[in-house]
């Protein structure tokens, strides 16, 4: 224990000494105009950086190991030893450690486009899949815009939000105090939302909570103000709308439980759908890695 004092003794004191070095070089910069808060912040900084990233070795003596997990693709072996050459760095040796080492577990690693990463971090805040798991990130790509046009379908919103989205993606992004650098990573998403939120308006008939005879006029009689949808007749008795909901439902004054149960009818469909589409996977999941009593009683039943 006195040891252990007597060390952290030691990197306090070198630490201040450290500090003032550094601030005596800054000031001592011709035309430098340098703030000591700026010159405290730097500094802190970089030596949180530095202790956190010794946090994570574990110390024997004097030599500090780290298990460092590194992808085949990026070839860290070449990489390490580049630098190594290059920086004449002593002292720092690496070796592959065995599949089994401390039985350790594979950390995930999915190598995702700007088109991708939204949806993938979608799926992170649920809980990111086991190494070698089916990846459902890529059934959220559809799935995802789509259930929520079902819930915003409406054409006006939805060609605001498609055009929001296109100047997001031509826009400049570099500056993240801009509105396009802080959301402009989320463009894609955005265009698939208004694209599809588009799309269910045009089947909901829906520009901006009114109807619209975009597709054609109405296969019934226009209704009299004030009277109900029941007094609407059919123009012909073999009418049919070509696309979507007949605009006649929206002067009709069971317009909001019509539209109400429309709706809640697709998105249980979807709902349940997408439901057994992740039960699905988790069968596949299940088999491969021959977890059987988990495919028995997780997924059949």
């Amino acid at each position: 224990m006195h040891g252990h004092k007597n060390n952290t003794k030691d990197i306090i004191r070198h630490t201040k000494q450290v500090f003032r070095e550094y601030l005596e070089m800054s000031n001592n910069k011709e035309n430098a105009d340098v703030s000591v808060f700026k010159v405290y912040k730097v500094f802190i900084l970089k030596e949180k950086s530095i202790y956190t990233c010794l946090n994570m070795l574990k110390q024997q003596n004097m030599i500090f190991q780290g298990l460092v997990w590194c992808p085949k693709s990026l070839q860290f072996e070449r990489k390490i030893n580049a630098l190594i050459n290059q920086t004449n760095l002593t002292g720092f040796t690496y070796e592959k450690a065995p599949d089994d080492y401390e039985g350790l577990v594979r950390p995930t690693l999915f190598m995702t486009n700007e088109v991708l990463w939204p949806f993938q971090e979608i799926v992170n805040t649920y809980g990111a899949p086991r190494y070698k798991e089916a990846n459902p990130a890529l059934f959220t790509v559809v799935s995802f815009p789509f259930l929520f046009g079902v819930m915003f379908g409406d054409i006006m919103h939805g060609l605001w939000l498609t055009c929001y989205s296109v100047y997001l993606c031509f826009a400049n992004r570099s500056n993240p105090n801009t509105i396009a650098g802080q959301v402009g990573h989320l463009r894609y998403l955005f265009l698939l939302m208004g694209i599809f939120s588009t799309y269910c308006g045009l089947i909901y008939n829906d520009f901006s909570s009114l109807g619209t005879e975009l597709m054609g006029k109405s296969c019934f009689n226009k209704i009299e103000h004030g009277k109900s949808a029941n007094y609407a007749h059919r123009t012909d008795t073999d009418c049919v709308y070509p696309f979507g909901m007949d605009p006649i439902w929206f002067r009709s004054t069971q317009e909001i439980a019509y539209m109400n149960s429309f709706k809640m009818k697709i998105s249980v469909i979807l709902g349940v759908s997408q439901m057994l589409m992740g039960t699905t996977l988790k069968g596949f999941n299940a088999i491969y890695f021959r977890r059987w009593v988990e495919l028995i009683f997780d997924v059949f039943s």
